[in-house]
């Protein structure tokens, strides 16, 4: 989980699944990266290709990076009555 006020979306803090942890390493982005390219999100486009949630309660945007766009998608959990995004999955579209 990322500390209190680094890196959040909608007012909650994220945290990093170990699935999203595997697609930083493959595509070399940091932590610290892909905390901006959440906060400079986007809806993604509609089509086909951009894949769609996992979950029908998931929450899916895109963000531009090194002129490539990510399809980020995130659950929102709550452990010990303390809300929160778990990034569950990074790839470019």
């Amino acid at each position: 989980m990322t500390d209190k006020d680094d890196c959040r979306f909608k007012g909650l803090n994220l945290r990093i699944s170990d699935s999203c942890m595997f697609h930083l390493r493959e595509f070399d982005i940091s932590v610290y990266t892909l905390c901006d390219m959440v906060e400079d999100s986007f809806d993604c486009p509609k089509i086909k290709k951009t894949g769609k949630a996992f979950r029908k309660t998931s929450t899916r945007v895109c963000a531009n990076h090194k002129g490539r766009v990510f399809n980020i998608i995130m659950d929102k959990m709550t452990i010990e009555e303390c809300e929160y995004w778990s990034v569950s999955h990074l790839e470019p579209i």
